[in-house]
Parts: structure tokens; C-alpha cells; sequence
């Protein structure tokens, strides 16, 4: 592969050394170049998640240092929609 990207999205609430161990392996096993792990904002069916700061703190701490491993922490804000009927 020239170059390979994968994106992990999610609430991590909290972040975990399980989330960290899913990384390590799929760049192994895929050979990827890239991980761009992709907290999610409030997830309207999710309640009582910690504030989006920490959990991208929480994200770029347990990834630091890891050999190879190229991360970006992105935020990705959901909007919520008006919903007719739901």
C-alpha cells in the first residue's frame, strides 16, 4: 500500500488501553501508515459523557509514544436535526 488511512470513530468515554491495543493491532495486521481517531461530540442516543476536551486529552495521552503510529485527534461535532416523527 503507497499510503493507507484508517479513521476510528467513537465516543471514548473514557479512552482505554483496549481503544490503544485496537490501533496497535490494525496498523500490524493492515500495514496502515495512519490512524485518525475521531472522538465524537454528544451522540444524541448517549447520555452523561464527559466533557469532549477530556476525552481528547484522555485519547492523546494513551497514544503518545507509540512506534510508528502517525495520530491526529480530530472533533467531530454532531448536530442535532430537527426529526419529524421520531
Amino acid at each position: 500500500m503507497e499510503h493507507s488511512t484508517a479513521y476510528f470513530l467513537g465516543s471514548f468515554n473514557p479512552y482505554h488501553l483496549g481503544h490503544t491495543l485496537l490501533v496497535q493491532t490494525a496498523i500490524a495486521q493492515l500495514g496502515l501508515q495512519q490512524v485518525v481517531i475521531i472522538p465524537t461530540g454528544q451522540p444524541p442516543h448517549k447520555q452523561g459523557l464527559l466533557p469532549i476536551k477530556h476525552r481528547l486529552a484522555m485519547a492523546q495521552l494513551s497514544c503518545q509514544g507509540l512506534a510508528g503510529l502517525r495520530l491526529r485527534v480530530l472533533t467531530l461535532i454532531l448536530r442535532r436535526l430537527p426529526c419529524n416523527g421520531c
